[in-house]
């Protein structure tokens, strides 16, 4: 059982959303399958982090192995690098492309 709020988001939603790199880890270490959960616009944490675009919370769930580098995220489905890219993030950018992130995907 997870602890959701009124918008269906989990404390890693949260920690995503304010950017907490160590929570992040944290409560992925206790229980990797709250990744997985979406929430109410279905999002899961690993697209607000992308959204939010700080360099640490990504490596974050990277690190944890439980999301890839190349996961599309959200209802359009981009990839971190795709979000990155839209927001004028180069830092996350060069760091995405020294990570293998593909700079060329197909839609599903």
């Amino acid at each position: 059982m997870f602890d959701l709020n009124n918008f269906k988001r989990s404390p890693l939603h949260m920690a995503a959303l304010c950017g907490r790199a160590d929570n992040i880890r944290a409560i992925l270490a206790a229980n990797p399958l709250v990744a997985k959960i979406k929430d109410r616009r279905s999002l899961t944490a690993f697209a607000y982090a992308c959204e939010l675009g700080e360099l640490e919370p990504i490596k974050a769930f990277l690190d944890s192995k439980v999301v890839k580098i190349n996961t599309g995220q959200g209802s359009d489905r981009m990839p971190p690098l795709s979000w990155a890219a839209s927001q004028g993030n180069y830092e996350l950018c060069e760091w995405l492309l020294s990570m293998k992130a593909r700079t060329l995907s197909k839609d599903k």
